[in-house]
């Protein structure tokens, strides 16, 4: 996430709006909330639980409230993901002579979706998640400024 909030930050162009995946996201403020819920009233049985907020926004979409948060430009170039990942591979084959500068790993991070239903989750907690996903980028937007604030002195 700090890389995106950089790249966003510093308007470097992502190639991420052809990307059709989908992104699960926790907001600390929910993760608090569901800790707080469960000690309060331990959850029954030993079975584990995934968490995240309820939103699954897609890369691009990830970009453009970020961008919006931060009140910068959502600097997004439509490539298509297949020449995405000829580039990680193209990557990869320069890596073996000389400096890594993107692999394959690093365009399926990018690309592909990663999901969580914690529904069941919240369900046995038996409470709604606080902040919704805006809210939460809304406030690490927040803290990003701060902290570009501080380090510019």
């Amino acid at each position: 996430m700090l890389r995106l909030f950089d790249a966003v930050w510093r308007g470097i162009p992502l190639p991420v709006g052809r990307i059709r995946n989908e992104r699960s996201m926790l907001a600390i403020d929910n993760l608090t909330a569901f800790i707080l819920r469960i000690i309060e009233k331990p959850l029954q049985g030993d079975t584990p639980f995934l968490l995240s907020d309820s939103e699954r926004p897609s890369t691009e979409a990830l970009v453009r409230v970020i961008a919006d948060r931060l009140g910068r430009p959502a600097n997004i170039l439509n490539v298509p993901a297949g020449l995405l990942r000829f580039v990680g591979v193209l990557g990869d084959l320069v890596a073996l002579v000389g400096p890594r500068i993107v692999g394959i790993d690093q365009i399926e991070r990018l690309t592909t979706s990663l999901r969580v239903d914690s529904s069941r989750a919240w369900r046995a907690a038996g409470i709604e998640r606080p902040v919704s996903l805006e809210q939460g980028i809304e406030r690490t937007a927040n803290w990003y400024r701060e902290r570009a604030r501080a380090q510019r002195g």
